[in-house]
């Protein structure tokens, strides 16, 4: 299409369009992230940790971690985010805050997916995948359970042959007492 204006004419392609739908090829990573830590009792910085081995270990006793990530895209405007954790959330979580902190997850295995998009609404072609592992303590361990109930059945077995022999004695005892009474 062409279209006459006071300053020429201006050229109009349907055809390059930017539905807004398309990705954008912009580096999106983690820009910090820290972890409370139960046994130490404060929050750590383990941005370097987590790019060595890009997983997220949570032990028990760790309440919560924050995510610090940036797309670069260098354009000026609001870029919105959105994550998810398979296993847990069915939909996408929309945020204007280039961070989460997740907290509360229950025992097991999970993955965090996070993406971002920059103000002409296209999404980042490159998403960050993280692992996420939540320890069980080990009093929920079914090793430590087992070796539990084994010890309760010793100990259990131990007071059973303890009253056992007890009453042997005691029986032998007065069987003594009533022969020297009886004789």
């Amino acid at each position: 299409l062409f279209f006459g204006s006071l300053n020429g004419i201006i050229s109009f392609y349907p055809t390059q369009i930017n539905s807004g739908n398309e990705y954008i090829n912009a580096p999106f990573q983690i820009t910090s992230f820290s972890q409370f830590s139960g046994e130490q009792n404060k929050l750590l910085d383990r941005t370097s940790k987590l790019i060595a081995e890009n997983e997220i270990i949570l032990h028990p006793g760790d309440k919560f971690f924050n995510l610090e990530f940036s797309l670069l895209d260098f354009e000026e405007g609001v870029h919105r985010y959105a994550y998810k954790i398979e296993g847990v959330d069915k939909d996408w979580n929309y945020i204007n805050e280039n961070s989460i902190r997740i907290s509360g997850l229950n025992y097991g295995k999970f993955k965090l997916i996070v993406k971002g998009q920059n103000p002409f609404g296209q999404w980042s072609k490159n998403q960050i995948i993280l692992p996420i592992s939540v320890l069980v303590p080990f009093y929920r361990r079914p090793s430590f359970i087992v070796i539990g109930i084994l010890l309760l059945l010793i100990v259990a077995a131990g007071l059973i042959w303890w009253r056992t022999q007890k009453l042997r004695n005691d029986k032998a005892r007065l069987e003594t007492m009533v022969e020297k009474r009886t004789i």
